[in-house]
């Protein structure tokens, strides 16, 4: 149950100090996944000639545009629809490249902002993630008070034992100086006289 609330807490820290570049993550992955399937559209040309040069089909339809000279010419390498003496071609989508390069641009921020941080060791252009692991951590730190003593510990290992109880933090593993989970194995088993107690008594089905 520990490692899933420390795993949970790591996820939601994540969110929690990395609001945008989470925001710019999933609209990347939105655009890629929209990206391709706006539908396009035909449209119809009036067709003036047709010719056929090897394998290539050749037509030449009246523009739609007056930049043109009036004329515009598409090549196929098979035959395209006519109807009604019109050339039937299909309109790719431009917003399906709108959706691709917005999606590229967002991952290009998001891995240069990841590669730049962990080089240089720099949270605050990275991920927070050692300052996540940590807080998630913390919240699997929890303190029993016992005659004059207060007991710190985590997942039964005694962290500390003070006289004075700790200030307030959010990273109170970071000042207690346990940094991962490897800081915590190596840390004494340990149980409070309160704790044996209500243990024994479990045993016995009292509780």
């Amino acid at each position: 149950m520990s490692y899933l609330k420390l795993v949970f807490n790591f996820i939601k820290y994540l969110i929690i100090e990395n609001p945008i570049k989470l925001l710019m993550a999933v609209a990347s992955i939105v655009a890629f996944n929209f990206a391709g399937t706006v539908s396009g559209e035909n449209e119809y040309y009036n067709l003036v000639s047709q010719v056929k040069d090897g394998n290539t089909y050749v037509y030449v339809v009246n523009s739609h545009s007056t930049s043109d000279n009036g004329y515009e010419v598409y090549t196929s390498d098979k035959p395209e629809v006519i109807k009604n003496e019109q050339l039937q071609v299909w309109n790719y989508n431009d917003a399906n490249i709108l959706l691709y390069i917005i999606g590229g641009i967002l991952t290009l921020i998001v891995l240069i902002g990841t590669i730049v941080g962990i080089a240089n060791d720099d949270d605050d252009i990275g991920w927070n993630i050692e300052s996540c692991y940590q807080r998630s951590i913390s919240t699997l730190i929890y303190c029993e008070l016992e005659g004059d003593n207060y007991y710190y510990m985590i997942m039964g290992r005694l962290i500390d034992k003070r006289k004075d109880q700790i200030r307030y933090t959010s990273n109170v593993a970071r000042e207690m100086r346990i940094f991962d989970m490897s800081d915590v194995y190596r840390l004494p088993k340990f149980s409070t006289k309160t704790q044996k107690r209500n243990n024994n008594l479990d045993k016995l089905g009292i509780n």
